[in-house]
Protein backbone atom coordinates (compact mmCIF):
# COMPACT_ATOMS: atom_id res chain seq x y z
CA UNK A 1 0.00 0.00 0.00
CA UNK A 2 1.57 3.40 -0.89
CA UNK A 3 2.05 6.08 1.70
CA UNK A 4 0.09 9.15 1.76
CA UNK A 5 3.10 11.82 0.49
CA UNK A 6 1.59 14.61 3.12
CA UNK A 7 2.71 11.81 6.07
CA UNK A 8 6.36 11.60 5.00
CA UNK A 9 8.68 13.14 7.96
CA UNK A 10 11.26 15.35 6.94
CA UNK A 11 13.54 12.61 7.59
CA UNK A 12 12.34 10.15 5.72
CA UNK A 13 12.56 12.81 3.09
CA UNK A 14 16.20 13.47 3.72
CA UNK A 15 16.80 9.46 3.73
CA UNK A 16 15.42 8.88 0.42
CA UNK A 17 17.51 11.96 -1.05
CA UNK A 18 20.73 10.35 0.54
CA UNK A 19 19.61 6.69 -0.65
CA UNK A 20 19.30 8.54 -4.33
CA UNK A 21 23.03 8.41 -4.22
CA UNK A 22 23.66 5.11 -3.51
CA UNK A 23 24.87 3.18 -7.06
CA UNK A 24 25.70 -0.38 -7.44
CA UNK A 25 29.53 -0.20 -7.87
CA UNK A 26 31.65 -1.96 -5.12
CA UNK A 27 34.74 -0.53 -3.07
CA UNK A 28 36.44 -2.38 -5.68
CA UNK A 29 35.54 -0.89 -8.45
CA UNK A 30 38.12 -0.27 -11.32
CA UNK A 31 36.72 2.59 -12.30
CA UNK A 32 38.00 4.67 -8.94
CA UNK A 33 41.36 2.98 -7.87
CA UNK A 34 41.62 5.67 -5.15
CA UNK A 35 42.47 8.20 -8.00
CA UNK A 36 39.94 10.38 -7.72
CA UNK A 37 40.41 11.96 -4.35
CA UNK A 38 40.47 15.39 -5.98
CA UNK A 39 37.14 15.04 -6.24
CA UNK A 40 36.63 15.55 -2.42
CA UNK A 41 38.55 18.91 -2.58
CA UNK A 42 36.24 20.20 -4.89
CA UNK A 43 33.63 19.17 -3.01
CA UNK A 44 35.14 21.03 0.02
CA UNK A 45 35.86 24.14 -1.94
CA UNK A 46 31.63 23.99 -3.59
CA UNK A 47 30.39 24.20 0.03
CA UNK A 48 33.07 27.03 1.00
CA UNK A 49 34.49 24.51 4.07
CA UNK A 50 38.16 25.16 3.24
CA UNK A 51 38.87 27.93 5.47
CA UNK A 52 36.61 25.82 8.35
CA UNK A 53 38.73 22.69 7.96
CA UNK A 54 42.05 23.91 7.72
CA UNK A 55 41.51 25.27 11.29
CA UNK A 56 40.71 21.58 12.84
CA UNK A 57 42.86 19.47 14.10
CA UNK A 58 41.98 15.91 12.47
CA UNK A 59 42.93 12.13 13.37
CA UNK A 60 42.53 9.56 10.48
CA UNK A 61 42.40 6.23 11.46
CA UNK A 62 43.14 3.59 9.17
CA UNK A 63 43.60 -0.17 9.50
CA UNK A 64 41.97 -3.49 9.42
CA UNK A 65 40.53 -4.16 13.08
CA UNK A 66 39.73 -1.82 15.76
CA UNK A 67 39.17 1.49 14.26
CA UNK A 68 35.69 1.89 15.53
CA UNK A 69 36.96 1.14 19.05
CA UNK A 70 40.24 3.10 18.69
CA UNK A 71 38.35 5.95 17.85
CA UNK A 72 35.68 6.13 20.20
CA UNK A 73 38.46 5.57 22.67
CA UNK A 74 40.67 8.38 21.52
CA UNK A 75 37.56 10.67 21.26
CA UNK A 76 36.91 10.18 25.05
CA UNK A 77 40.30 11.08 25.99
CA UNK A 78 40.51 14.24 24.17
CA UNK A 79 37.14 15.29 25.47
CA UNK A 80 37.79 14.40 28.98
CA UNK A 81 40.83 16.97 28.48
CA UNK A 82 38.70 19.70 27.52
CA UNK A 83 38.31 19.13 23.60
CA UNK A 84 35.29 19.71 21.47
CA UNK A 85 35.37 16.98 19.70
CA UNK A 86 33.51 15.28 16.44
CA UNK A 87 33.84 11.48 15.50
CA UNK A 88 32.47 10.26 12.15
CA UNK A 89 32.53 6.04 12.25
CA UNK A 90 31.06 4.30 9.32
CA UNK A 91 29.27 2.13 9.00
CA UNK A 92 25.86 2.47 10.67
CA UNK A 93 23.66 -0.49 12.04
CA UNK A 94 20.48 0.79 12.28
CA UNK A 95 20.26 5.25 11.47
CA UNK A 96 22.90 7.14 9.49
CA UNK A 97 23.09 9.55 12.65
CA UNK A 98 24.88 6.61 14.42
CA UNK A 99 27.90 7.70 12.28
CA UNK A 100 28.39 11.08 13.62
CA UNK A 101 29.20 12.28 17.39
CA UNK A 102 29.05 15.93 18.34
CA UNK A 103 31.16 16.49 21.82
CA UNK A 104 30.63 13.08 22.53
CA UNK A 105 26.66 12.95 21.53
CA UNK A 106 24.77 11.53 19.05
CA UNK A 107 24.06 14.22 16.06
CA UNK A 108 20.37 14.93 16.69
CA UNK A 109 17.53 14.84 13.92
CA UNK A 110 17.29 18.77 13.63
CA UNK A 111 21.01 19.15 13.00
CA UNK A 112 21.26 16.44 10.99
CA UNK A 113 18.68 17.79 8.48
CA UNK A 114 20.29 21.13 8.65
CA UNK A 115 23.63 19.94 7.98
CA UNK A 116 22.37 17.60 5.66
CA UNK A 117 20.01 19.85 3.45
CA UNK A 118 22.48 22.57 3.63
CA UNK A 119 24.94 20.18 1.65
CA UNK A 120 22.47 18.54 -0.80
CA UNK A 121 21.35 22.11 -1.95
CA UNK A 122 24.73 23.42 -2.49
CA UNK A 123 25.83 20.28 -4.03
CA UNK A 124 22.94 19.87 -6.54
CA UNK A 125 23.19 23.65 -7.25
Amino acid sequence: MAQDPSSVSPYDEAMDALSSLITQKSRADQTNAGLRFELMFDYVKILDLEDSISKMKIIHVAGTKGKGSTCTFTEAILRNCGFRTGLFTSPHLIDVRERFRLDGEDISEEKFLAYFWWCWDRLKA
